[in-house]
């Protein structure tokens, strides 16, 4: 019997042991309530605070309705290897078979147009375009030596359709596109 208590005696120390390892309950936490959202809303957040990437939509040269947009460009032309030729043989100028052949030379290009925006991927519009100072200089073909010189002034109009593609890139949102136009020139 003695050997029977000894042994419960082990085993309620061994049980103690362990249930004094277990941690007890913790006590209660006092009921906070959870922190607002920050920035509170219809804040700006603070400096150094990440803002979300927001881009604005880009605008259009001129502001005429929705959808309705005013176009202006402006560059330079490059004309090499020009060649003129007479096309009317009733009063021939340059004579039948004489061509000249030059250097057209360089000129200010303006662009001017009106458009609008049909769907979110096509618009179109209609543009007109002059190059107002070209200057031609070459000879003829028939190896007389003669040197020609020549101010030509070119007025271009065309109406484009464009296609659009939206893309988002690493650099941020771009707008490749194809375009297609159809127009006429005139040149004096």
């Amino acid at each position: 019997m003695k050997n029977a208590i000894a042994a419960a005696a082990v085993i309620a120390a061994v049980f103690a042991a362990a249930a004094a390892a277990q941690p007890g309950p913790s006590p209660p936490s006092p009921a906070y309530p959870p922190p607002p959202a920050y920035p509170p809303p219809g804040y700006p957040p603070p400096p150094g605070y990440p803002r979300p990437a927001m881009l604005p939509p880009p605008l259009p040269l001129a502001f005429v309705a929705p959808g309705l947009y005013l176009r202006g460009d402006a560059g330079a032309a490059f004309s090499a290897d020009t060649r003129f030729r007479d096309t009317n043989f009733a009063t021939p100028t340059l004579g039948p078979g004489v061509a000249l052949t030059g250097d057209g030379g360089r000129s200010a290009l303006y662009d001017v147009g009106i458009g609008a925006r049909f769907l979110p991927f096509f618009r179109a519009d209609i543009t007109a375009s002059c190059l107002p100072s070209l200057h031609f200089s070459g000879g003829d073909n028939i190896g007389a030596g003669s040197a020609n010189t020549a101010r030509i002034h070119s007025w271009v109009g065309l109406v484009n359709a464009y296609f659009d593609f939206p893309v988002l890139t690493i650099f941020g949102p771009m707008e490749p596109y194809l375009d297609v136009g159809l127009g006429a020139a005139i040149s004096s």
